[in-house]
């Protein structure tokens, strides 16, 4: 698909408590066409680095975004060596 279409400009956004929820819906968006996926993490919610790993190693193509991961919440480490091993589980996810 081209890089200006308006697919490739909207996203989808994901919020479910039960992570494994959240999972089958970024699955089902993916083979419905959508071709990312945005959440937000709240400081109770579900860890998304976590999240997207697990969603990562079972979907192909599908970007996945976080619009906000409260830093108060972790050490920026912490949140470097996560993304490390999303990139590492799913390259160019």
């Amino acid at each position: 698909m081209a890089a200006n279409s308006i697919r490739s400009r909207v996203g989808f956004s994901v919020s479910r408590r039960v992570a494994r929820e959240a999972i089958n819906l970024i699955k089902r968006a993916e083979s419905g066409g959508v071709e990312q996926v945005w959440s937000t993490m709240n400081a109770l919610g579900n860890d998304l680095p976590t999240l997207y790993a697990a969603a990562a190693v079972q979907t192909e193509r599908i970007s996945l975004g976080t619009s906000i991961v409260p830093a108060f919440t972790r050490h920026p480490l912490a949140l470097a060596t996560q993304a490390l091993v999303l990139e590492n589980l799913a390259p160019g996810h």
